[in-house]
């Protein structure tokens, strides 16, 4: 979920500045999302030290699992 809600930070400016044509509406929109970037960079921050201390307490948590695409397994057929 978080790897999606940060590709969508760092996308959204590019996609409405292709809309928008006007210089300062693409200036508007891109010192906008500075500022939202750099608040989602304080809450992963804080997030990151927080599970960072968790673990050098010695205290053992669930990270979500990682999720690959299947793909299907090809065997060899002698």
């Amino acid at each position: 979920m978080f790897s999606v809600l940060g590709f969508a930070a760092l996308a959204w400016p590019l996609i409405f500045s292709l809309i928008a044509a006007n210089l300062t509406a693409t200036l508007a929109i891109y010192s906008i999302a500075f500022v939202l970037d750099c608040a989602l960079f304080v809450v992963w921050l804080r997030r990151a030290l927080r599970y960072s201390k968790r673990a050098a307490r010695g205290e053992t948590f669930a990270l979500e699992p990682l999720r690959l695409p299947r793909t299907r397994s090809v065997a060899a057929k002698h």
